[in-house]
Formats: structure tokens, sequence, C-alpha cells
């Protein structure tokens, strides 16, 4: 066993599933780190000190572990009810995560004064082997309800805007890799956030939908055993003031957001929109599919049409097109769902933490992450328990980075 705990009540505790007893001294444990990404595989390590060698020799690759975090003793302080005053959806339960299994994998040490070794773990899925498969029915929902029922997935959630799209000879759907890689790529195709956690039994749960049903669906509750709520309030001040440190970033005009076009797909069919930022406010000029198909009829041959097809395919003046009617303005108050900002911050440790997980920023940020129109949230969640205490690293964004640019 492996364990640590201090004097503010934060512990972790690792056992090793096949009942190895294995006596870690509690001096010679430095720190515990465990890692949520979205569309990643869960990890962490345990660095050790191991001035003999001899954890090296028996913490070896592979061996199966069980893990807990968090706190033996319960927050009764008053600071920990204003979460609740300023956020009624507070992410809330027993401050304990367990039913977390993984692997030992890539250990690593280094001899440098002194001798240490990292313990360095993976998920379970990290073990998932290469296939080849081709799937060739259903809807784009049932290949992923397919992959979870083949990783052993007890509870899924599966929510996203293309899950009614058929599988057609012309959208057979290729896998080449594992599983793990091939939903992570998928996910990005598909516009959806994906991943997989341990409920506190210990079974898969996994998570496989668009950012606005984050807080809709139950994955965060049930990945971190909570009892109530869906979002994590956060303020560098005030009464809670649970966050020690933040920066912050827009990301407008990086990889292709700020002006640009997107293809959006609605009920099965492509919605072109292009973008002008203005400041804060964005000028989206929407093609008009109705007029296309108007002027198309109006030409009544093929020859006629493939001609007319040519024009538009050439032309490169946006504004004549504007003006002949083929896109219509919408007004956006921002981008969709977001302005492209990110946020990272060291908070107070808090095993309800997860991912994806709403946030909720309080006054001591900036008036554009408290902006009602404007939804965030956590895409990574770091874990640190040492003699110093539990602290949690947060990574934050709106849905327009989150999604790279559609929402």
């Amino acid at each position: 066993m492996i364990g640590l705990e201090n004097n503010d009540s934060s512990f972790f505790d690792i056992r090793f599933k096949d009942k190895t007893q294995i006596k870690v001294l509690t001096q010679d444990v430095i720190s515990f780190q465990y890692n949520e990404e979205m569309n990643k595989i869960s990890s962490g390590s345990v660095q050790l000190h191991d001035p003999k060698n001899i954890y090296s020799r028996i913490l070896r690759q592979g061996r199966v572990l069980d893990i807990r975090f968090g706190y033996k003793r319960p927050d009764l302080s008053i600071e920990s009810l204003f979460s609740k005053k300023e956020n009624k959806n507070e992410i809330s339960g027993v401050l304990e995560r367990k039913g977390i299994k993984a692997s030992i994998q890539s250990p690593s040490g280094s001899l440098s004064g002194t001798i240490k070794y990292n313990m360095n773990f993976y998920a379970s899925e990290f073990l998932d082997g290469r296939k080849n498969k081709v799937y060739r029915k259903g809807t784009k929902k049932t290949v992923i309800e397919e992959v979870f029922d083949e990783m052993g997935i007890v509870e899924t959630y599966i929510k996203f805007d293309r899950q009614i799209e058929q599988i057609t000879p012309d959208t057979y759907v290729m896998q080449h890799e594992s599983n793990f890689r091939f939903l992570m790529r998928i996910a990005m195709e598909w516009r959806a956030l994906f991943r997989i956690s341990t409920n506190s039994k210990g079974q898969k749960i996994a998570f496989f939908a668009n950012p606005k049903y984050v807080d809709k669906l139950k994955f965060a509750e049930r990945a971190v055993g909570a009892s109530s709520g869906n979002s994590l309030f956060v303020d560098y001040k005030d009464s809670l003031c649970n966050v020690i440190d933040a920066t912050w970033q827009n990301h407008v005009g990086q990889s292709g957001q700020g002006d640009n076009v997107q293809i959006k797909m609605v009920n099965g069919k492509p919605v072109h929109t292009r973008f002008i930022a203005k400041g804060e406010k964005i000028q989206a000029w929407r093609l008009d599919a109705a007029k296309i198909d108007s002027e198309l009829r109006k030409r009544g041959s093929f020859t006629s049409k493939a001609k007319l097809m040519k024009e538009w395919l050439n032309n490169n003046d946006f504004n004549k097109l504007v003006k002949e009617g083929f896109f219509y303005l919408v007004n956006e108050v921002s981008a969709p769902q977001g302005l492209g900002y990110s946020c990272n911050l060291k908070m107070l440790g808090n095993p309800m933490a997860t991912t994806p997980l709403k946030i909720i920023f309080g006054k001591g940020f900036p008036d554009f992450f408290a902006h009602n129109d404007l939804t965030y949230y956590a895409r990574k969640v770091t874990h640190t328990i040492d003699r110093k205490g539990y602290m949690c690293d947060l990574d934050i964004a709106d849905t327009f980075t989150i999604t790279g640019g559609i929402a």
C-alpha cells in the first residue's frame, strides 16, 4: 500500500489489486498527482524517495492499482457554505474519490543528490489493443454504443447533434486503431467531447456529447460520486476565495478563429456561416440554401445549372454574393457560445473537480468570465497531494475554444 495523510485531512491511498503486500514508508512519499482531461486517458504518478532502489524493483510495469484520494473529514467551515450561496447548482458530496482503476506504465526515476522513483500510471483503457473494423449500418450513435459496449462501459452518456445520421455505403465509418484512439478521432470529427472514467464502484462510465449537454447529463456527478449539483464555483476574492492564482488568454485569431467560415450540420444538412469579428460582437453571414435552390430551378437544363454553379465557385467577391441575396446577416452578441477565452487556475483541492464540468466564475474575475451568455468548462483537472496539502490545477475554456471554433 502507498498512502499519505496531511494535517488538513487530505489523503491518497493506493492498493494493489493482486493483493501483493507492499508497504511504502510514509517518509518516502513525496507527492501524488492525478490528471483528468477530455479526449485523453486519465493518468497520474506517485513520486517516492528510493535511496536503495527498492521501490523501482518492486513497483514494476503492469501492476494493477486501486486508487482513492480526497479528505478524511468533511469541510464544516462557514466559508464552505458560500459556494452554495453563489452557485445553487454547486456540485457536492462526500469529499472522497474512489473506484479509480489504473496500472503502472512508463515508470521513471532520477539520481541527482537524492534517488527518486516515479511510479507513473494510466487508466485501464490504455491497454486497449488496435483493431481494424468497418461500421456499415446503424447511426453514428449506434457506432459509439457498440464501441462502448466492447470496452465494458456500464454507464453511457451519449448526446450529440449528429447522432441520428444514418451510416450509408457513402459514409462507412472506418476504424484502424484502438477503441480509445478511435473515439478520440471521431469525437473531433463529429464535434463532441469524449471522456471515460469510473464510478465509485470502479465500473467504467463514458461521456460522448456536445458541450451544451455537459450540465444536463449526469456524467460528472457519477464520476466523482456527487450527491447533488452539476457545476463548480471558483473565485479569486470576496467570501469564497478558493482560487490561489490564475492566468487567462483570448485565442481569437489563432488556429483560424476570429473571421472564419464554418460548416455546421443541422438536421443532417450543412449550414454555411461566415463570421466577421467586430470587437466583441460578431456579424454572421449565413448561406441561404433556399435562394441557391431557387436559382438552380430557374435554369432548367443540367447544362445551365452546371454553368451557374461554376460561376459561383469562381466568384471570389463575397460582398457581391451578399448583394445578390445568397447570404443573409445574423447578428451575434458574441462568437457562438463564447469569445475564445481560456483560463488556467490553481485552487484549493476539491475531489468534486473533474472534466467535463461546467465552471461558474465569481466577481474576482474579469467581466467576460461572469457573462451570463457565455459558458465555460473544465477541460483538464490535475489533483496534487503532497506534504503541503491538496491543490487542484484547472484548465478552463469557453465552448468556442473547447470545440476549435464550432459551437
